[in-house]
């Protein structure tokens, strides 16, 4: 009996070990298959963003090529022309590693070959308009710049770089479908695997009572496996929303356009994703010897500043975890807080810029290790972003002040008096204001760089703009025209003001003291010539001329003195001869 009845359960358990065997082998089967699918989607995706960022590369390196090209024809420094050599290396380059890396994509080959035409006739440009500048000066480089020829390249560049981000995003997005459909089946290949597994045990355990403690403790494993993976589903959906959150809170940071506009948005940013703490965003002041604080939430008031000695997390270059069971030192800027803290630095391009701090607010929590150790992850995920979002904004903000400056005197430049000039004319006129627009001239400037060097005229230079600059209203304007020549613009002043302001100027910098080193420099004087808008001009470069004939007059009557035109200019604009005049001056 006992006999038959195993030869039966062998009957029975043979077949159905045989079908299971051969479920679980066709279902690896599938499984590998689509994991394969998915592995070789992955794959290309990464392709694909290694192309967009290559591409985006390029583009960079041509911007930063023509930005530095363009600054060393406005200021003649050779140090602007780094970017363009830099950009000349690498583009060959990134072109063969493009090359290379579309072998995938016959669609953008084509695409390929015309960024590569583009982006050789652009260093051509620039390389022309290079050599015209080291050959024949300044005006013959503007003048080639002013053909337009660089902008319809760069145009065209651009135009071809977003015809290769569309192929590409348009194969990706097709991809995506296939990485949705992979995961499908690997997830059906599971359930079934699963099923399978249980129709099993189920068969076994009717055939054999030896099988019953087996199957308790399969159910048992099954159990813990599902509360597993419930907890893990559980965990994967907060991880989903903690990205969301950080995806969200990243583009707001990245679309700021300013560091202020960026603390601004930090407070309600921090408080969602740290939700039950409280902390401080802090960035090194310029002279690296504090940290100010710019941002605080979770309902703190904005903190003193702070020494980089004061942190652990600072001094180590790492995250510094304090709890009040760990030992680790608690660092002097929480001024003793007896709570849990955590400090992590904001660390972008290598460079440390900044410190983020988490106070634990609920210090009876039943879990603290596990929601710190969460907090301390997102921390780490969010400096990173802060860190580079802040150093982003200041290059910005760098890049923008240098356009704009003279890097010398630190005044306004000729090209920015182009741009705003006709706007505060407009302004005046709107609000029926005078004007006054005055030349001013550094007096036997070129003898005085003979006499004591280049280094003691740039020294006095930089010394009448520094003066300059905090002698006039936050309403008016210093330019730097040209060589020892500057461009002030006085809004509000009518003739009798405008005099009566730059005489006192002056004489002010006629009393100002030099010194370079221990070396005691002789002083400077000034002559200024000045036109009043709109009693003698009613254009900005009508005003200019008559204030540089103005300035003529003052040098010819001995200088160190002003002169004002008198009576109002007999033509509408200024002619050729006059343009080219101010062309030379500058």
């Amino acid at each position: 009996m006992l006999g038959r009845l195993f030869d039966f359960s062998v009957t029975r358990v043979a077949p159905v070990s045989l079908f299971a065997v051969a479920c679980l082998v066709g279902n690896s089967w599938w499984t590998f298959h689509n994991i394969s699918q998915l592995v070789q989607a992955t794959t290309w995706v990464e392709q694909t963003a290694d192309i967009q960022l290559e591409v985006a590369r390029i583009e960079t390196d041509l911007v930063n090529a023509e930005t530095g090209q363009r600054g060393y024809v406005l200021t003649a420094l050779t140090d602007y022309l780094e970017p363009y050599y830099a950009g000349i290396r690498y583009a060959d380059q990134r072109l063969v590693q493009l090359d290379r890396m579309a072998t995938g994509h016959p669609a953008i080959t084509a695409q390929l070959d015309d960024l590569e035409t583009a982006v050789l006739g652009k260093f051509e440009e620039m390389r022309t308009v290079i050599s015209l500048m080291e050959t024949r000066g300044q005006i013959a480089a503007r003048q080639r710049i002013s053909l337009g020829e660089g902008k319809a390249l760069m145009d065209e560049v651009r135009l071809v770089v977003s015809t290769i981000q569309g192929e590409l995003a348009s194969d990706l997005e097709a991809q995506k479908q296939q990485v949705a459909l992979a995961r499908t089946s690997a997830l059906s290949a599971l359930s079934l695997f699963v099923t399978g597994t249980l129709i099993l045990v189920a068969l076994l355990y009717a055939t054999s009572r030896r099988e019953l403690a087996r199957r308790s403790k399969d159910s048992a494993e099954i159990a813990q496996y599902a509360q597993s993976l419930k907890s893990s589903l559980a965990e994967l959906r907060r991880d989903r929303n903690e990205v969301q959150e950080l995806i969200e809170a990243a583009g707001y940071m990245q679309s700021c356009d300013s560091v202020p506009e960026l603390t601004r948005l930090l407070t309600p940013i921090l408080e969602r994703i740290f939700a039950g703490y409280s902390g401080h965003v802090y960035l090194h002041a310029p002279s690296r010897n504090r940290l100010d604080c710019v941002a605080s939430f979770g309902g703190l008031e904005p903190a003193h500043l702070m020494a980089p000695t004061d942190c652990w997390a600072l001094r180590r270059g790492q995250d510094h975890l304090h709890t009040l069971e760990n030992g680790a030192p608690a660092c002097a800027h929480h001024h003793g807080e007896r709570s849990d803290t955590l400090c992590v630095p904001l660390i972008a391009h290598g460079d440390t810029i900044g410190l983020l701090t988490l106070i634990r607010q609920d210090q009876q929590d039943h879990d603290p290790a596990d929601k710190m150790d969460n907090a301390r992850r997102l921390s780490h995920m969010v400096g990173a972003q802060l860190g580079l979002t802040f150093a982003n904004l200041k290059l910005q903000d760098s890049l923008r002040q240098q356009a704009i400056t003279d890097p010398l005197t630190q005044a306004f430049n000729r090209r920015y008096l182009d741009a705003i000039g006709d706007k505060i004319l407009a302004q005046a006129d709107r609000f029926h204001q005078h004007l006054a627009v005055a030349m001013l001239d550094v007096d036997h400037f070129k003898q005085y760089n003979d006499l004591h060097g280049h280094v003691a005229g740039d020294h006095a230079l930089t010394a009448v703009a520094h003066f300059m600059q905090t002698h006039i209203r936050e309403a008016d304007w210093l330019f730097r025209y040209g060589g020892e020549e500057f461009l002030i613009i006085l809004q509000g002043s009518d003739a009798d003001s405008a005099r009566a302001k730059l005489e006192h100027m002056r004489e002010a910098v006629a009393a100002l003291q030099f010194t370079n080193g221990d070396i005691v420099l002789p002083g400077v004087t000034i002559s200024l010539g000045c036109a009043i808008y709109p009693e003698h001009a009613t254009s900005l470069a009508e005003l200019i001329d008559l204030a540089d004939g103005a300035l003529y007059e003052a040098k010819a009557a001995g200088r160190n003195r002003i002169r004002l035109h008198e009576g109002r200019s007999e033509t509408a604009s200024v002619t050729g001869a006059n343009l080219l005049s101010i062309a030379a001056k500058a």
